[in-house]
């Protein structure tokens, strides 16, 4: 296979991904925007600001269904929010109200249509797992945070048991989104180790539809569905590595 079929294959499988995302939020619709499981993560925002949002500028990167900017435009800060899918942006803006400051754009998470240095915090859930090479993603958002600024990665848990489902979904080529991966506890450390960044916290969290799970959840990283880092710059970024 030369350079030239590999570019088409990977522009031809990000357009297929694309397209799933697009039929996935045009079929939940507004009823769906409301999401029960972010209260945690919201929590943790709140603890970063001690709830001074006032003059707070954050961004969201693949904003989905929306439930996590609004929430956090309710609370004063000034939001912004981007995807790559039309369907996405047009539930969020249907949702959300006029009072409540929510920037809204279609772009492309590897190359954020921002200037540096402009957010307080950039953070994405559900997002980092769609990327076989997340470093773009990842490089992106670190520079469009000011020093001092906060980044919050949100991803699934590798040891969790319902990943063993996904995988077993993925092979079969009947999971919803095409292919994901998942992190663990090193992972998230990894992050700041690569990107030159200072870890802040690891949270984890569990969906609350069953309570076993979401008791589970609660109680380590370990057994949780879901990991979060939180990350901080102090200074400027380091250039990424490519070591492991």
């Amino acid at each position: 296979m030369t350079r030239i079929d590999k570019h088409v294959n990977k522009v031809n499988g990000m357009e297929k991904s694309r397209q799933r995302w697009e039929k996935l939020w045009k079929e939940l619709g507004p009823q769906t925007v409301y999401d029960p499981n972010h209260f945690l993560f919201i929590k943790n925002i709140n603890d970063l600001f001690r709830s001074h949002f006032s003059e707070k500028r954050i961004l969201e990167v693949g904003v989905g269904r929306g439930a996590d900017v609004i929430a956090l435009s309710k609370l004063g800060a000034e939001c912004v929010a981007i995807d790559y899918t039309h369907s996405s942006i047009q539930l969020v803006s249907c949702c959300s109200k006029k009072k409540e400051q929510i920037y809204l754009a279609i772009a492309d998470a590897r190359k954020l249509p921002f200037r540096n240095g402009i957010f307080d915090l950039v953070f994405s859930r559900g997002l980092l797992e769609h990327f076989r090479d997340p470093s773009n993603v990842i490089r992106e958002q670190i520079r469009c945070l000011k020093p001092g600024g906060y980044l919050v990665v949100d991803v699934p848990q590798k040891l969790h048991p319902y990943q063993l489902l996904v995988k077993m979904k993925i092979l079969m080529k009947k999971w919803f989104a095409g292919w994901e991966t998942s992190y663990s506890v090193s992972d998230i450390k990894k992050i700041a180790k690569i990107y030159g960044l200072s870890l802040v916290k690891i949270y984890h969290r569990s969906p609350s539809k069953f309570r076993a799970n979401f008791i589970l959840g609660r109680l380590s990283p370990y057994t949780a569905q879901n990991l979060g880092g939180i990350y901080k710059i102090y200074t400027s970024p380091q250039k990424p590595s490519l070591a492991k």
